[in-house]
């Protein structure tokens, strides 16, 4: 429960005879103290790196381009790619569960200077605005193996630097 303008929280509380027997009880100090322990498990998992996803992330600085659905490209620059998807920032903002062409510029993992165009589809799942661009999460899909597997040799290639 949440009073407005008084900060009072129901929270589950053990009573202290020790019965075990769990009952609800007004506390602002139980709830500051579940917040605390959040905020350090939080910290604990970004100071270790560990990578909770299905597929792990790393961190890019790549060109894309998107059609969009009025025929104009939209550029976008990648931020982080997995196997699976890649979080971008772009000008435009695009639709939720929406499918576009896509392309996205992949250097040669031993010859930075030359770069693969890989075609592919993108699966928007969310766009939000940040400042004066939208962070697009993507899921990726219609991508040749070839190409795939360029980016699973990217991911291990970071991750056994980092």
């Amino acid at each position: 429960m949440l009073a407005r303008g008084k900060l009072l929280y129901i929270v589950p509380v053990v009573c202290p005879d020790f019965c075990r027997k769990p009952r609800f009880r007004a506390c602002k100090y139980r709830i500051y103290q579940l917040y605390l322990s959040t905020l350090l498990i939080n910290f604990y998992s970004q100071s270790n790196m560990m990578e909770l996803r299905r597929s792990p992330r790393i961190n890019v600085t790549w060109r894309s381009g998107i059609k969009l659905s009025d025929g104009r490209l939209a550029m976008a620059k990648v931020i982080n790619i997995s196997s699976d998807g890649l979080l971008l920032h772009c000008s435009e903002n695009l639709v939720a569960m929406r499918v576009y062409p896509m392309m996205i510029e992949i250097p040669r993992i031993d010859k930075l200077n030359e770069i693969f165009k890989v075609a592919c589809k993108g699966t928007i799942r969310h766009s939000v605005l940040s400042g004066d661009v939208y962070r697009v999460g993507v899921q990726l899909s219609e991508m040749s193996s070839l190409h795939a597997e360029l980016v699973d040799a990217w991911i291990n290639k970071i991750a056994a630097i980092s």
